[in-house]
C-alpha cells in the first residue's frame, strides 16, 4: 500500500527554506552558460505581439514590435508552438518596445534550444514524464536514452538557476491548464477565488512554491512513506468528483511523473478545502492541516501570493 505522510521535522525544513526573497540571485556558473535565442529566418520582418491578433490590428511599441529579418534575439524563456506560435520572454528589450514578453508566429523563427515540452499533455493523454523519471516511492527510474532526467523539470539545471519569479513565468501556462480544466472541482475553485479577489493561478503557484519551489525540490521517500508526490506534493488524492482514489491506483503514475496532471490533483485537493474557507490564508491553513505547521505554512503561502502578483508575469 502506498503510504504518504507528512513528516514534522522535514516539513518544518521545508517551511524555513522556502521562505526566499523575491529576486534569488543567479549563479555564476548558470550566468556563463550559453543564453538561449532565436533567428528569425522567414527572409521577411516578423513581429513580437502582445497578444495572438492580425498585426494591422495592433499599435506598434505597444501592441506589436517589428523583428527584423535574419535578425538574432537572445531569451529569458521561451514556449510552444501553441496555436502557431511560439510565447516569448526577450532578454532584452527592443528599442522603442513596452514589453518584453509576447507571442511569435511559430513559421517564421528558428529557436536555438528546443523549447520546453513541460505540460503540453497530462498523463491520461499521453504518458509523458515531463516531471521526472524517477518515482522515488517505488526507488525505480525509468530514465531512458530517448527520455534523460535531464530533459525533465527535477533534471533541468537551468530551471534550479531560475528566480522565483523566473520558475513561475516558465510554468504559467502548466498551472492555467490545471486550473481552467472543465471538471467540477476546477470550477468549484474558481468560483471560490472569483467571490474572494483572488487570482487562482497565482494561489496554486503560490501553494506550489512553499511546496516545492515550483518544481525544484525532489520527493522524499522511506521504507514506503512520503512526504508528498510531486510538483504539489500528493499526500491524498482525489478524483474531478472529489472522490478519494486508492493508493495502488494507476494513476498515481501520472500524479508522480507529469507535472499537469500532478497540478491539476493539486486543484482537486484544494477545492475539497474551499468549503471551511474564507481566504487564502483559511484555505492554506486547512490545506496543510498539520497542527504544529498550519500557520507559518498559510502565512508563507500569503507570502509567496504577494510575492507573485508582483512579478512580470
Amino acid at each position: 500500500m502506498r503510504n504518504i505522510y507528512l513528516f514534522p521535522l522535514a516539513l518544518a525544513a521545508v517551511s524555513a527554506c522556502n521562505q526566499l526573497r523575491n529576486e534569488e540571485p543567479i549563479s555564476e556558473e548558470a550566468a556563463k552558460r550559453n543564453q538561449p535565442f532565436f533567428t528569425v529566418d522567414s527572409g521577411v520582418d516578423t513581429f513580437l505581439k502582445i497578444k495572438i491578433e492580425v498585426s494591422n490590428k495592433l499599435n506598434p511599441g505597444t501592441g506589436k514590435c517589428e523583428l527584423s529579418s535574419k535578425g538574432k534575439y537572445f531569451v529569458k524563456d521561451l514556449s510552444g508552438p501553441e496555436d502557431g506560435y511560439y510565447k516569448v520572454t526577450l532578454a532584452n528589450t527592443i528599442p522603442g518596445c513596452k514589453f518584453a514578453t509576447g507571442f511569435v508566429f511559430a513559421e517564421h523563427i528558428t529557436p536555438s534550444q528546443p523549447p520546453s515540452g513541460y505540460c503540453q499533455k497530462s498523463w491520461e493523454e499521453a504518458q509523458i514524464m515531463d516531471y521526472t523519471t524517477f518515482d522515488a516511492y517505488n526507488n525505480k527510474s525509468y530514465a531512458t536514452s530517448a527520455n534523460p532526467e535531464s530533459k525533465t523539470l527535477m533534471g533541468s539545471a537551468e530551471h534550479k538557476d531560475r528566480t522565483m519569479c523566473e520558475r513561475a513565468r516558465a510554468l504559467k501556462h502548466c498551472f492555467e491548464k490545471a486550473v481552467k480544466a472543465d471538471e467540477p472541482t476546477a470550477i468549484k475553485f474558481r468560483n471560490w477565488a472569483k467571490a474572494r479577489n483572488i487570482n487562482p493561478v497565482l494561489a496554486l503557484m503560490a501553494k506550489t512554491q512553499q511546496e516545492t519551489k515550483l518544481g525544484i525540490l525532489p520527493d522524499s521517500c522511506s521504507n514506503g512513506n512520503c512526504n508528498g508526490i510531486g510538483i504539489g506534493q500528493i499526500i491524498t488524492a482525489i478524483d474531478q468528483n472529489g472522490n478519494k482514489i486508492d493508493d495502488s491506483h494507476p494513476a498515481w503514475r501520472g500524479i508522480t511523473h507529469n507535472i499537469l496532471t500532478n497540478l491539476k490533483y493539486s486543484v482537486r485537493v484544494v477545492a475539497a478545502k474551499t468549503d471551511m474557507s474564507n481566504s487564502l490564508w483559511d484555505l492554506a491553513f486547512y490545506y496543510n492541516g498539520s497542527p504544529e505547521h498550519q500557520n507559518a505554512y498559510a502565512s508563507n503561502v500569503v507570502s509567496f501570493y504577494g510575492q507573485l502578483q508582483k512579478c512580470p508575469l
